[in-house]
């Protein structure tokens, strides 16, 4: 039975066009580093050969990052699919056991997670062989690299990696939680990042590199140019002890989840008392009349309404579980890198002034901002849906505005608070290292007003995208790509501007003598440019908001063309003049 349910999931994925969509991305990121001295996949490779051992390890080293999104993708459906199908009961009332059913769902995932890191082999074999690339950039083509890329990484990764994907879904019987398991996973790769920072903790920070990106760059940080075109690292010396570290991880996390998996539901009935009061018997109850009170729709009872509604959207986001995971994983990452504020390079000392505190706060809660924004503009936007709500909710008597707009500015609210608690994370960390002079309104301009209107961008661009596209997944999917090309593919046209490349500006130059000298005018008009932008992109999602039932693409362009036309074509003439 094990072997039959393996086969089955092979069959299911191979049938499905998200397997090669992803395996053509990283085919297309990988060919794109190869074949140009634009586009670059983790560390610069400098005079080393485009296709070299090292080189080659390193892609497979790095997309085992990048591509963590892509084995959730899998594992996850792998675990919950029958509860999100509602196909559970029946399955599990079959002769099936727990162990063939655990086990062939989940190494049939892991055989299908791999075919998309077969892109990396592709992408550096295609890329190698293009006419406008130097010849004195590409060697000889070392297969024992990319198998090596393969056993090191890709394998490794996805069985630990996997594993505690996995174990979420299968748990928790829902397709969103393990996406926060993906989270935790990076904030192990965060903290063993903060610890190689200091030569003591060299070795012990590269054996707590779950994904051994670390590991591999310490194992080889002494080769020369000649080591890095000829040889490649297979499973031997720190690496080979770091990889047993985390296969073991993920098979304790295996053997956990057989123990508490189970096939029975679990009871959401609560036991009624039957006891009745005898002295409840003959008693009359009188009711008041019913009042009846007409309906009023003013401009002040719209915004009443949204109001209403942007609180209960703020207090959705704040008190869900997984938002609290995901924000304090960001702070423990934070908290981690403040840890080694004045520590710098080599054993050196470093005072925390305030600047040097907000670029550990960029560098350190970027990734974990942008999965907020990533996760919870896709939740929000799909809340009612997913709740089967949406019938009652959509027959409500509110503008239809009010749902796209109240989201929006509940999920820029609950971002600037999450870039709040990072500030004050950052003056307690000063606080803490004797360092007094703080500049409080650095944290105020470069944190709370520059990177929140970053945020405030990307947020109003995935609540567009997720509600023109009008599918969940592929909104997340396309959104993730945006932000891919958006960060790689101006170089490639040697495009520069900052007008074209979305939501950025010019870099900003602190000083204590200088303050921020000529640049600020610059930040503050491209963030005002971007801003109204986005201004436009919030019109569209409102005029675009899928309400009621009839969700086909002509029906929908009809009834956007009468919104813009009657409510929103001043303000978009105004915006975009």
């Amino acid at each position: 039975m094990l072997f039959n349910i393996f086969k089955f999931e092979i069959r299911y994925w191979l049938r499905q066009p998200m397997v090669y969509i992803f395996l053509l991305i990283n085919t297309l990121l990988i060919f794109g580093a190869t074949s140009s001295e634009n586009i670059t996949v983790g560390s610069s490779v400098g005079n080393v050969h485009k296709n070299a051992p090292y080189v080659v390890e390193n892609f497979y080293s790095v997309m085992a990052i990048l591509s963590l999104l892509m084995i959730t993708a899998f594992l996850n459906s792998a675990a919950a699919r029958d509860y999100s199908e509602k196909t559970n009961q029946i399955l599990f009332t079959t002769p099936i056991k727990k162990r063939d059913f655990l086990l062939g769902r989940f190494f049939g995932a892991c055989v299908i997670a791999i075919i998309p890191f077969l892109g990396v082999t592709l992408g550096s074999l295609i890329g190698s062989l293009m006419p406008w690339l130097d010849v004195e950039r590409t060697g000889a083509t070392f297969w024992s690299a990319h198998l090596n890329g393969l056993l090191v990484f890709t394998i490794p990764n996805i069985l630990f990696a996997g594993s505690i994907i996995f174990s979420i879904a299968a748990l928790t019987r829902n397709t969103v939680t393990s996406f926060i398991g993906s989270i935790l996973i990076l904030v192990l790769y965060g903290f063993s990042q903060s610890l190689i920072r200091s030569l003591d903790n060299e070795f012990i920070g590269s054996l707590l590199d779950p994904f051994g990106v670390r590991t591999f760059s310490i194992a080889t940080k002494y080769w020369t140019v000649d080591d890095k075109n000829t040889m490649s690292w297979g499973l031997h010396g720190i690496m080979l002890l770091n990889r047993l570290i985390w296969i073991g991880v993920g098979a304790c996390v295996m053997i956990f989840t057989y123990y508490r998996f189970s096939f029975s539901e679990k009871s959401k009935i609560k036991s009624k008392s039957t006891k009745t009061n005898e002295d409840d018997f003959g008693k009359i109850t009188i009711h008041e009349e019913i009042k009846f009170t007409k309906p009023q729709f003013s401009k002040g009872i719209a915004l009443n309404q949204f109001y209403s509604q942007v609180k209960i959207e703020i207090k959705g986001i704040l008190k869900n579980t997984g938002f609290i995971v995901i924000l304090f994983a960001g702070l423990l990452n934070l908290i981690a890198s403040m840890a080694f504020i004045t520590q710098g390079a080599y054993g050196n000392k470093a005072f925390p002034v305030t600047y040097n505190v907000i670029d550990t706060i960029n560098g350190s809660l970027l990734f974990f901002l942008i999965s907020i924004v990533t996760f919870y503009t896709g939740v929000i936007v799909w809340k009612e849906r997913d709740a089967k709500v949406h019938d009652i909710y959509d027959a409500l008597p509110f503008s239809s505005w009010i749902p796209f707009l109240s989201k929006t500015i509940a999920m820029i609210f609950t971002m600037e608070v999450v870039l709040a608690l990072a500030c004050i994370t950052g003056i307690i960390a000063q606080v803490a290292s004797g360092f007094t002079n703080i500049k409080f309104y650095e944290y105020f301009l470069e944190i709370m007003v520059f990177e929140g209107i970053t945020l405030t961008c990307y947020i109003i661009l995935s609540m567009f995208i997720h509600t023109m596209v009008n599918n969940k997944y592929i909104g997340y999917f396309v959104f993730v790509m945006f932000l891919v090309v958006n960060s790689f593919i101006w170089p490639v046209f040697h495009v520069s501007s900052n007008m074209v490349s979305y939501g950025s500006s010019t870099s900003v130059t602190y000083s204590d003598m200088n303050n921020y000298g000529p640049f600020l005018p610059g930040v503050l008009w491209f963030k005002t440019y971007w801003l109204l932008f986005a201004s436009l992109l919030v019109i569209g999602g409102m005029a675009w908001w899928v309400r009621g039932r009839e969700t086909a693409m002509n029906i929908r362009l009809a009834y956007a063309k009468f919104n813009f036309a009657k409510n929103y074509k001043g303000i978009f003439i105004l915006l975009f003049i």
